[in-house]
């Protein structure tokens, strides 16, 4: 029990195999012994004492309390397959399988033993059950609560006189199956077991209509709950009144939420700082961030109230609504106050005032800040990497990207995309496209494939296509020409045919998007740049008609004859175009070209290489 009151489940586990002498998990393999600790480590094995000495194992210390212990540990634990075979074996089915292992067989347990699981064990198991994430979790729990009987029934005298002795619903378990459906949405349900429960006459507690407040919810019958919570008995108080709220800003009713802070109030029960917070959140995230700080400052210039509100969560609630509304200014004010008040901010408050100077413009203000957290989660780590992005100092990113052993380094999927989208937006926004192809660079080297989103940003950065998609150098379908390229359009399409190469390079298809832009923008500019575009439709022109079968595959298995090919890439070629022009015999003598073309795009695919021959046509 101490154990399990300092949530060490483990240690729980432990002395049990310790005292009893049985496996935890309630299978039937070989109990591990304790490894006797030097005398100088003891510490490390609380079980092993001085010389070696331990824990002598005793069945005696079998009983329901000691596996009702057991189970509430596994249950911390969130191991559901132990939780279950101990429950097995406390039942007495010994030799079954449960999640893979054999049920061990404990003594006292079965028909004619002395040792049965009672209702505080079923209770355990419902309610580990009902929050596993198992898709059979709740299920489990409802077959369990449906094998124990109903309060009136468990009371029926059989035909000698005597009582049945059999286990029955309790507070607890009613309590357990409505917090579980109501969790899962299931609230019809829920509410049709909290009839059941009175009519069974188990009285509802607090716990009991805490539990079913989603579910009422849903009806909109809030002042019927306090009623009828009264009718029983119970007494709302702030934890009940707080989850309603919470509840009715999740579903955005917030003229709701507000009721219940008057009826709150009429009740007798002071509104508290998760009553603030349940509040300025729910306005935050319903598009009002200035209500929001009002009500903070209302509440921080009420004698009444100011006490609730000098706590570190109600001060980032507002310092994140301040950032909503690019408020940095405001940010920092609150930071200060909260510093005079001797209210410690912690990482959340720290990495709110980034994302609020971030918001405000300010990023050399917001990597200040970020350099003051001493140990950042992976949000504040990319709030950081962005601020240092968008402050122009991209080559650190890319050096702590670069580090595997750094927060930045260990970064994965979004969080990192997100990174390598903003870098490559202050790259090519800059015009600075060697750092864009360090960028580039770096996301292929990390084993990332860019996203279409990272290909949207690159197309938008340059200038290539508007906000809808369509692309800006064209007009009702038709590319128009320019007067004449200037330097800056050739290095787009080197950096354009960079991309082209980079994933050859790295053995991955070149996505349609790419393919059809830089046909399309070579057709624009003319010249050079519209032979190179239609060289690449020779190229993927026959690597579909050869392969039509396997156009989806990587480059690598249909790999480039280097005896054959001139050069090593596309931009290699439009660099060298004036010295291998006479060289170029065919396809054969071109750098290997694969595009990846889906259902969707094969439109806009065939319009691009229309666009450059009619004789060449593309199966995709």
């Amino acid at each position: 029990t101490a154990y399990l009151s300092c949530r060490q489940p483990e240690k729980v586990v432990q002395l049990f195999e310790a005292a009893v002498g049985l496996r935890a998990d309630g299978s039937n393999n070989e109990l591990t012994p304790i490894t006797a600790a030097h005398e100088n480590r003891i510490e490390e094995n609380p079980f092993v004492g001085k010389n070696s000495k331990q824990i002598m194992a005793n069945l005696d210390a079998l009983d329901v309390y000691t596996v009702s212990a057991l189970l509430k540990a596994h249950a911390m634990r969130g191991d559901l397959s132990s939780v279950k075979r101990v429950l097995a074996a406390l039942e007495g089915r010994s030799g079954s399988v449960v999640d893979g292992a054999e049920v061990a067989s404990w003594p006292g347990t079965g028909s004619e033993g002395v040792l049965h699981p009672n209702n505080r064990c079923y209770n355990i198991v419902m309610s580990a059950a009902a929050d596993s994430k198992a898709e059979d979790g709740l299920e489990l729990a409802l077959q369990i609560f449906n094998t124990l009987s109903d309060p009136i029934k468990a009371k029926i005298k059989d035909g000698a006189g005597q009582a049945t002795n059999m286990l029955e619903k309790d507070a607890v378990s009613y309590n357990t199956i409505i917090k579980a459906l109501t969790n899962n949405g299931r609230f019809d349900e829920a509410i049709e077991v909290f009839y059941q429960m009175k009519k069974a006459g188990v009285r509802p507690d607090k716990y009991t209509y805490t539990s079913l407040v989603k579910a009422i919810l849903t009806h909109d019958d809030i002042e019927e709950f306090l009623y009828d919570m009264r009718d029983q008995g119970v007494t709302p108080d702030a934890m009940t009144f707080n989850t309603i709220i919470r509840c009715l800003c999740e579903q955005k009713k917030l003229f709701a939420a507000r009721k219940v802070v008057n009826m709150m109030e009429e009740a007798g029960v002071s509104p508290d700082s998760w009553t603030y917070g349940y509040l300025m959140k729910g306005l935050i995230e319903n598009g009002n961030p200035s209500a929001a700080l009002t009500l903070f400052e209302t509440a921080c210039s009420d004698r009444r109230t100011v006490g609730v509100t000098e706590n570190v969560h109600l001060y980032t609630t507002a310092m994140a609504a301040a950032a909503t509304i690019g408020d940095h200014h405001r940010a920092l004010e609150l930071l200060s106050r909260m510093k005079s008040l001797g209210i410690k901010p912690n990482l959340k408050t720290m990495t709110t005032l980034v994302g609020a100077c971030l918001s405000a413009g300010e990023p050399d203000l917001a990597v200040d800040v970020y350099r003051r957290i001493p140990n950042p989660d992976s949000y504040a780590v990319t709030q950081g990497l962005l601020a240092m992005s968008q402050a122009r100092k991209s080559e650190e990113v890319l050096s702590l990207l670069a580090n595997p052993e750094s927060p930045a380094g260990r970064l994965r999927s979004r969080p990192l995309n997100r990174v390598y989208e903003d870098l490559i937006d202050t790259s090519i926004g800059d015009g600075n496209y060697e750092l864009a192809r360090k960028v580039l660079g770096s996301l292929l080297g990390k084993g990332n494939i860019p996203s279409k989103a990272i290909y949207q940003k690159i197309f938008e950065k340059m200038g290539l296509i508007n906000s809808r998609g369509q692309y800006s150098f064209a007009k009702d379908g038709l590319i128009l020409r320019p007067e004449g390229a200037c330097e800056a359009d050739i290095e787009k399409f080197k950096f354009l045919l960079f991309l082209v190469d980079s994933m050859f390079s790295r053995n991955l298809p070149c996505e349609a998007p790419l393919y059809a832009t830089v046909l399309s923008y070579g057709v624009h500019l003319g010249g050079l740049p519209k032979k190179i575009s239609a060289l690449m439709v020779s190229v993927a022109a026959r690597f579909a008609s050869d392969h039509d079968s396997v156009a989806n595959k990587l480059i690598d298995e249909e790999p480039c004859k280097q005896s054959s090919c001139l050069t090593f890439g596309w931009e290699d070629l439009f660099l060298s175009y004036d010295k291998l022009r006479n060289q170029i015999e065919g396809p054969s003598s071109l750098p290997a070209l694969r595009v990846r073309v889906s259902s969707r795009e094969v439109p806009r695919v065939l319009k691009a290489e229309k666009n450059l021959s009619y004789r060449q046509r593309r199966e995709v």
